[in-house]
């Protein structure tokens, strides 16, 4: 698995789109979250948490005892005492957080407990500027973990155990704020969360990275889905708020199409992967399952089946190499990539 889910929240039209990716999201009144589609930090689209009841969560699936989270926040003021901002739960409810202190100042409880780890290199969030952090949580009675990247600079780096209660296992990740009301709201960008497993995207990434959404540009020739409206399929698919009246459809198992891609705005430094997001249903009962894939020249990486149900939901595939010898990412390598889509059984 590795790459569990990431979310640059530049597929939105409104709050409630959030569930297409994200499991659920919470509040005292609905004002606590809001989705702003150019306040993210490299011009794209952000959530904004702005009362301590408001929080986004993600499940996690396969469930793990070990997760690496990385996100950008952009903080517009400290709590007036501690209070956590992103919490690792068991199914129970039971939570390891990360908190922050009046100061700006981070540090973590146990799964289960309020006991309290500081930093052994104290730094603090920037108010009113874009924050980097990672966190690495691994729930276990003794060989767990607790590490904190904040800006690049490591707050504290802890083995041992981390269980007082509940787990090991972690059901779901949340974020909020520490902080709620006008002027104290947080914005959140850029989410990544991974496990250990697999070869790629599995250990914390300790750099800046960015989530750049591309989107179909055109049509590659040949292609076997039904378009819901005229005959430029890639017109329904790009939009970049959710529109169910536009949409490409099949019925046949195996039948494909294939979609020329816009280019990064720059060459990256390193990619970590080409994640292909599909939204999509099924309209009949019985089970149905997308294949998303991705060609570079002769190269072709085809997901494994991923099952639709009858709720709008987007589904994520990562491609961490170039399928056209299997070698990193490239700049020339993105810019001839197809992404596409096949239906399954």
């Amino acid at each position: 698995m590795a790459l569990q889910f990431c979310d640059g929240f530049d597929s939105y039209g409104a709050l409630g789109d959030v569930v297409g990716k994200w499991s659920a999201y919470r509040y005292s009144v609905p004002s606590d979250l809001s989705f702003l589609p150019a306040g993210g930090r490299f011009g794209g689209g952000a959530i904004r948490i702005s009362g301590t009841a408001g929080m986004l969560v993600r499940r996690v699936a396969p469930v793990v005892d070990e997760l690496f989270a990385w996100m950008a926040l952009f903080p517009r003021a400290y709590p007036t005492s501690s209070a956590p901002f992103l919490w690792f739960e068991d199914v129970g409810g039971a939570a390891a957080s990360l908190r922050m202190n009046h100061h700006g100042a981070v540090f973590a409880t146990w799964m289960g407990s309020s006991g309290t780890l500081t930093p052994t290199s104290p730094g603090v969030f920037v108010l009113n500027e874009w924050n980097t952090l990672a966190v690495h949580f691994r729930c276990a009675d003794a060989g767990g973990r607790w590490r904190v990247i904040l800006n690049g600079v490591e707050q504290f780096n802890f083995t041992g155990g981390t269980r007082w209660g509940g787990g090991p296992l972690i059901d779901r990740i949340a974020i909020g704020t520490a902080r709620g009301g006008a002027g104290g709201e947080w914005d959140y960008d850029d989410f990544i969360l991974c496990d250990p497993s697999g070869a790629a995207m599995n250990a914390l990434i300790t750099t800046d990275v960015k989530i750049e959404t591309l989107r179909p540009t055109a049509d590659e020739p040949g292609g076997d889905w039904t378009p819901s409206s005229g005959s430029a399929r890639f017109s329904l698919v790009n939009g970049a708020v959710p529109n169910p009246a536009n949409f490409i459809s099949a019925s046949t198992i195996g039948a494909r199409q294939l979609f020329q891609l816009a280019d990064p705005a720059a060459q990256p430094q390193l990619t970590h992967a080409v994640v292909v997001n599909m939204r999509g249903r099924r309209t009949d009962v019985g089970p149905r399952a997308i294949r998303p894939l991705v060609r570079v020249g002769t190269g072709e990486n085809l997901a494994p089946e991923l099952a639709l149900s009858n709720q709008f939901s987007t589904l994520q595939h990562p491609v961490y190499a170039n399928p056209d010898g299997q070698g990193p990412w490239t700049g020339a390598a993105l810019d001839g990539a197809l992404i596409g889509v096949e239906l399954g059984s």
